[in-house]
């Protein structure tokens, strides 16, 4: 009774159904920019518990009764040159009365974000420039324990409004020679990290056993694997596996952690970030340009700092000006002694008579024993 009723509400979404409910779409245009071969054979790596659970696979318990076996991944919804949407999945090998294919589910709470290959950014990855960061952005908490989470399973395969009609994939044979064993090569996460994802084309294969009994029977990779990073993140350097912030994502993880006084005034064009945080756990900003520096610890405007040979700009930014007698030795500021005249080092002609210089930088060099 309860295969009849299923053949029944078979056949009549096939009335209500125009076309094909999963309209896979071929992205074998991008094969080559993800290293995505055709031939089955050259998917030899086995990726259970990176990109399936293996508890999952080869169980036709799944979510059409129980005959229906399914995986929840991470991988490629939309597919493009420089980078993928990626979301959490569901594939089904579903079985309708001996005819066999894989089924793409979407769910409400199904996590999707977009991410590029180092470099690029935008909505499609098209964008050949590093985007800001959110440095609270972390795919290890979004996508790292999904294909093990029994709660992401859907449950009720049999509605057909939550397979997903538009899902990219390089190939895909869901009438293959072998009737009950379809399979498709899609672009999946086999490394979830805080801010990297690995990916690489995935051969996912499908079986089954007489009409009614289907499952996922494996997933297998080949040797093309790709870094993702997050937004404004690069790949890290020396062979690093992973991504590091960018120039431009330093600054604006640093800018979110300005201290107090610096937030209302902070400008990138003027200023630059400190490197370390003060002790009370913040950073600091100073002005761009050789001799800038702040006008008083109020304003923070950004001025030539006054004073010529004997000013500078001090530890916190501001300009400054050496103090009577000092002068700026060997690129230390104020850490000079200048020669101090009295009368007698005055008549005496074994001193150097500086006051007689006429000119105004003869007199400083003499001063401060240059000459």
């Amino acid at each position: 009774m309860e295969r009849f009723m299923k053949k029944f509400l078979i056949i009549l979404c096939g009335i209500l159904t125009i076309g094909d409910a999963n309209a896979k779409v071929n992205k074998s245009n991008y094969a080559n920019y993800w290293g995505a071969s055709s031939n089955t054979n050259d998917y030899t790596t086995n990726e259970e518990n990176l990109f399936a659970a293996k508890d999952r696979l080869k169980q036709n318990e799944g979510t059409y009764g129980s005959d229906e076996g399914a995986v929840v991944v991470v991988m490629a919804r939309n597919i493009y040159e420089n980078g993928a949407r990626i979301c959490t999945t569901q594939i089904q090998h579903a079985n309708r009365g001996g005819d066999f294919k894989l089924t793409y589910h979407a769910k409400e709470n199904y996590e999707c974000e977009t991410v590029c290959k180092d470099g690029y950014s935008g909505a499609d990855c098209s964008k050949h420039e590093y985007d800001e960061c959110d440095p609270s952005l972390d795919y290890q908490k979004i996508f790292g324990n999904v294909i093990f989470n029994k709660d992401f399973r859907i449950t009720s395969g049999g509605d057909d409004s939550l397979i997903d009609e538009d899902i990219d994939v390089f190939t895909y044979d869901d009438n293959p020679s072998e009737k009950r064993k379809p399979y498709a090569i899609v672009l999946g996460v086999v490394g979830t990290f805080e801010h990297s994802l690995w990916v690489k084309p995935v051969l996912v294969r499908g079986d089954a056993n007489g009409r009614w009994s289907s499952w996922i029977d494996s997933v297998t990779s080949n040797d093309k694997r790709t870094i993702l990073c997050a937004p404004g993140y690069q790949l890290s350097g020396n062979g690093g596996n992973g991504c590091v912030p960018s120039a431009k994502c330093q600054n604006s993880t640093k800018e979110s952690q300005l201290c107090d006084k610096y937030k209302s005034v902070y400008n990138s064009e003027l200023h630059t970030i400190s490197n370390t945080k003060t002790n009370d756990g913040c950073y600091t900003i100073s002005c761009r340009g050789e001799g800038y520096g702040f006008n008083n610890d109020v304003e923070l405007r950004c001025v030539e700092c006054p004073g010529g040979e004997l000013a500078y700009v001090n530890s916190d930014g501001l300009c400054a000006k050496c103090d009577k007698g000092k002068y700026h030795k060997n690129g230390d500021n104020c850490t000079g002694e200048m020669t101090s005249y009295n009368k007698d080092m005055m008549k005496s002609n074994e001193t150097k008579q500086c006051w007689l210089e006429t000119s105004a930088t003869e007199f400083y060099n003499c001063v401060i024993g240059n000459n």
